[in-house]
Order: C-alpha cells, then structure tokens, then sequence
C-alpha cells in the first residue's frame, strides 16, 4: 500500500495552517473529531497539542502563541521551528477546506490503525490463538477505533434520578434570581434552561427579535452571558435596541436625533442606558450569511471562553434569525432541518440555552386567525422535531388597527417539551425596544 493512502502530508499542513490563519478553524476540525493522536507527523502532534492547549484556555492560536508555547514547554525544535509553522500559515490561503482535510487526516489515521490491527491478528494466529480469542481481540480493537463512540452521556439510572429530582426542586423553590424570560406571564408558563432550544417564530415586525432581546436583556442584568448573533442588522443597530430598552430612549430618535421633536429630554436618557451597558457579558456577532458550521464554530469558541472566565452553569445564545443563514442547494426544507439540528446538537454539546428565531408562512396572513402555530414556520421540513419549545409572538394591532388590544403582545406556546401550552400576554413597548409586564388590571382572554 503506498504511503498515500495511509497519510497525507498535505492535509495536515492545511489544517494546522487554517488553525493558525483563523482560529475559528480549530473548533471546525474538533466539530469532526480531529485530534492530536490522528496526524501522522510527530511535528504536526506536537503542533495540534499547543493549538489545543491554547484554544481550551480561550488564548489566540496564531502562529506567534503556537511558536511561543512549543518553545517554553521545549519542543519547538522537535516541532519543525518556528520558520515552518509560519510556511504552514502561507501555504494555506483559506479555512474554506479545512473540515474536508481534517476529515481525510481521520480517515487516514483509521487506515494504520487497521493495517496495524492487520498485523495484530496474524501474530496471534500465528502464535496459535484461538478463532473466538482473536475475534474478541479484533472487536475489543475496532471498539476502541470507532472515532465517534462517546460515553460521556452515558449516565446510570440512580444518576439520571437524581438530577431530575435536583431539576423539579429547582423548579419548586422559585427564586427571583433564577432565569426568566422577564415577562411574568410567560415566566410561569416557560423558562430558559440549558441544553434547550426553544424557537421564536412570528411574521414580520411581529416583534420576535424583541422577545428575543427581551430575554437576553433580563439574562444580562442576572450576570448572565448573552451570544447574540444577529444576521438582520449590524451590530451597532442591534446594540441601539439595548440602549433604548436600558435607557427608555425613544427608537425613533435613536434612528433620527435631528429629526426628532424633542431630543432634549432624549440625551439624558442614552447616557444613562450607556452605562447600564457598560461591562454587561454581551457579545454581538454581526456576521451576515453564516453557515451552521461558521457559527457553532463562533458559539464554541465563545462557550469556552465563558467557562474559562467561570462562567459555568447558564449561557443564552440567540439566533437572529435562521432563515438568514446560508443555505447551501436548492433543497431548502432540508437544510433548514440541519441548521436546527446543529443547533440541538450544539445545545446539548455545551449546555448552552438557544433562542433561534423563525419566520412563519406568509399564508398565515390568509386565514381567519393569523396567530403564529408551530407548523406555521417557514420551510418547517423537520425543524419542530428540534425544538424544545416554540413561542409564537403575535400583536392584534398589526392586522386589526381598531382592535381593543392596543399595546398588547401575545405569546403562544403551541410545543413545550414538559411544559405548559398557552397564551401569555405583554405590553407592548416597542417604542423602547422591550416587551413588559401588563398591569394587574388586564384580563387575560381564555
């Protein structure tokens, strides 16, 4: 068998190139299993393992802090010097292939495993074993091959009992400071937990991406990290929305100061939502277009440079909003189901609570009732399948200018895993970019 097909140079050299041009990289070869025991070159282990070192410390992984970490732990030399991780760098123009390299490095390191369990075998045939000793042998090997096998979810009974025990006492004794949603109704009804998706559906200017920042809002004033991926306005706008919400600033002048009628009264109120930001964990990814790949990538990285910080128990990342992600080939139901599959995959992979924000089929404008159902998202396909919860935002006022419910928001829980289904109402404070608590004189339709 010719080296070749036992080992690829060139693969190993793009992949720690790609890690090392942008670090992004790392968690796209990770996401596929790519670890250090997989490269064939001693060189190339010892490189993949200062970039791990590195990432799992949330610290850069450029060529300067790789150089810099073979070098104090002395194996710099042993790794080629620092010439030849800057060659790698060079020779490398993209990250675009770096998940299609590291997938054949795996499938290389596969391949001398079994030529090596090849060897195996013959020795204990030939040394006189057994046939049910060299199969059990052979099965225990290709066991401990399978890549893909992880036990790290595989808990006991007593285990899985007692955390639900700890789950519904956590849920018994209510405290204020647990994580909410901000809006008392639906804080009954439904709450943030982690490893759970809970999608945000609703037509345009619905007021989904509102609930959404609403949530995050609340997450931040507990001390909460918030990711918040917006892929329908920059971050600058974005950031706006949480100076009105935190400041009572009026959108409208935030939009157009000069314009605005009266921006005296304005101007107070922006410098004291500005520093109720300051030093919030808030980080924005304006990224536009992203694949689902790009931005687990992003959210991973992030993740682990929260709970290296100490953050180790609640993180909120929201999703604004799916249908503006990048979505490869013409099959779009499809792969709008493997963007919210990645997303449950990833939730469940880092503990993280994700709020994906859907639009819904326009022909719910048609029919009598356009309150916003869970089989009303766009391109469903398999995406409800994922989902934890779906929250429909609905405001009568949209469609109906006359209504009697002016200023009032509704959301719809049509899917809750263990949860309540229903209607919780808001008060509409669009102005200020939030959603808030009625007064105690509403009441609530059946």
């Amino acid at each position: 068998m010719s080296d070749s097909k036992l080992y690829s140079q060139e693969a190993e050299q793009s992949v720690l190139g790609a890690i090392m041009l942008d670090e992004i990289a790392f968690d796209i070869v990770t996401e596929v299993g790519l670890q250090a025991s997989h490269f064939y070159g001693g060189n190339h282990r010892l490189v993949f393992e200062a970039i791990t070192h590195l990432s799992e410390g949330a610290q850069p992984t450029d060529v300067v802090t790789v150089a810099e970490r073979l070098d104090v732990t002395g194996k710099l030399e042993a790794a080629s010097g620092a010439a030849y991780l800057s060659r790698m760098v060079d020779i490398t123009p993209s990250i675009d292939n770096a998940k299609a390299y590291a997938e054949i490095i795996i499938d290389r390191s596969r391949r001398r495993s079994l030529v090596a369990l090849s060897g195996d075998i013959r020795a204990k045939i030939g040394e006189g074993a057994e046939t049910e000793e060299v199969k059990d042998y052979t099965a225990t090997q290709l066991q401990k091959m399978d890549d893909d096998c992880n036990t790290g979810d595989i808990i006991s009974g007593d285990d899985a009992l007692r955390l639900a025990i700890e789950r519904l006492d956590s849920r018994f004794n209510f405290k204020g400071d647990d994580w909410t949603f901000g809006i008392d109704q639906l804080d009954k009804m439904l709450v943030p937990e982690p490893s759970r998706v809970i999608g945000i559906i609703g037509a345009t200017s619905s007021g989904k991406s509102t609930l959404a920042q609403t949530a995050a809002e609340t997450s931040l004033n507990m001390g909460i990290p918030v990711f918040y991926a917006t892929m329908e306005m920059p971050p600058a706008q974005m950031m706006n929305r949480f100076i009105s919400s935190a400041g009572n600033v009026n959108r409208d002048f935030l939009r157009d100061p000069r314009g605005f009628a009266h921006p005296d009264e304005q101007w107070p109120r922006l410098a004291a939502g500005t520093q109720k930001l300051k030093g919030l964990p808030l980080t924005i990814d304006g990224g536009a277009r992203q694949t689902i790949t790009t931005l687990t990538a992003r959210i991973k990285a992030w993740v682990r440079k929260m709970k290296a910080e100490g953050h180790t128990e609640r993180l909120l990342v929201v999703v604004d909003h799916v249908h503006l992600m990048s979505i490869p080939g013409k099959d779009i139901v499809n792969e709008l189901g493997n963007i919210s599959k990645g997303l449950k995959f990833l939730a469940l992979e880092t503990g993280v609570c994700i709020l994906p924000l859907f639009q819904v089929n326009r022909g719910i404008t048609n029919r009598p009732d356009r309150r916003p159902m869970k089989h009303d998202i766009r391109d469903s396909g398999k995406i409800e399948a994922d989902l934890d919860a779906v929250i429909g935002v609905y405001r009568d006022e949209i469609y109906n200018p006359d209504t009697e419910y002016k200023g009032v928001a509704e959301a719809i829980i049509s899917k809750s895993r263990d949860g309540e289904l229903g209607t919780a109402y808001m008060k509409d404070d669009l102005r200020f970019s939030r959603f808030g608590n009625l007064s105690d004189s509403f009441q609530s339709r059946n």
